[in-house]
């Protein structure tokens, strides 16, 4: 398995995996392809400016699983007093074949370097 940053190529991959994971939790179709249409749209810019980022697991070159990453403003907190950015994790998903294999675990030990 090889780990790659997200690239402004993935839109469309980034789009299925959020779209799949919410298609996982029940979502109804009518609801994901109207989230989808309008996060490509929010997506590419934040691709672009990396704003949003994050990670893809690829086996034999093939994309199996993702992570997305933003930095938010955050307030000063007593465990981190100087900073005033969180990281923030979302769009985990890993393709259904390749589940149980430890690889969003993986992927959130990267999130958090």
């Amino acid at each position: 398995m090889e780990v790659r940053e997200l690239l402004e190529a993935d839109v469309e991959l980034v789009c299925r995996h959020r779209e799949e994971m919410f298609r996982d939790a029940g979502r109804s179709e009518e609801v994901l392809q109207a989230m989808t249409q309008h996060f490509r749209d929010w997506l590419r810019p934040h691709l672009r400016d990396r704003t949003y980022f994050g990670f893809v697991a690829c086996e034999n070159g093939q994309p199996i699983a993702g992570i997305g990453l933003m930095l938010i403003d955050w307030p000063p907190h007593p465990s981190h007093p100087t900073s005033d950015k969180r990281g923030y994790v979302l769009n985990v998903y890993v393709e259904p074949e390749h589940r149980r294999r430890g690889l969003a675990r993986e992927l959130m030990r990267l999130a958090d370097l």
